[in-house]
């Protein structure tokens, strides 16, 4: 769950999608859509996969579900302040990606047109949400559940049932029944 929390970025492709303008071609936009998903997928499956094999490398099977657990007790107290740094950085940027939705309709519901306003509007959701996180014990578990409920019908059910309601009549019939094995 928790790692397909991690690669749930899928649910905000239409918005990556609609900030890459709107071009005369259609094909053109398809192609730098499918560029920016090649190499958001070719950067970040190696990074987790290598964070995965080294703290299971480096800790074994106890190695805790949050490496930075494992981590605290091999890091300095420096280092690992440097981590959280990056760690809140990397959270507040997910958080404004993720959450475009909600912004663009809050804007909507109120009338906010300036852009300081929608600014404040937006920092204020975001440390209230982080807030949140950071009180709620056993976070990794939530994410994981949320990762797990949300994330694999839109990943791996979803998609089969879209693609054979559109194409399943010109496919073969052992390709539509392998879709759903």
């Amino acid at each position: 769950g928790s790692i397909i929390f991690g690669y749930g970025f899928h649910s905000v492709l239409p918005d990556i999608q609609n900030s890459l303008g709107e071009q005369e071609d259609d094909q053109s936009t398809r192609k730098d859509m499918k560029k920016a998903l090649t190499w958001a997928f070719s950067v970040s499956f190696p990074s987790y996969l290598s964070v995965a094999l080294l703290g299971f490398a480096a800790f074994g099977v106890d190695v805790a579900t949050d490496l930075l657990i494992s981590m605290s007790f091999v890091l300095s107290s420096a280092a690992m302040y440097v981590i959280w740094v990056f760690v809140i950085i990397k959270t507040a940027t997910e958080a404004t990606i993720y959450n475009q939705g909600a912004f663009a309709m809050v804007d909507d519901v109120f009338g906010i047109t300036r852009k300081t306003t929608d600014t404040v509007m937006r920092v204020i959701w975001t440390v209230v949400c982080t807030l949140v996180a950071l009180y709620i014990p056993f976070f990794n578990d939530l994410t994981a559940i949320c990762g797990a409920v949300s994330m694999t019908p839109l990943s791996f059910v979803y998609p089969v049932i879209f693609w054979n309601s559109k194409h399943g009549h010109e496919a073969s019939t052992l390709r539509v029944w392998f879709h759903y094995l």
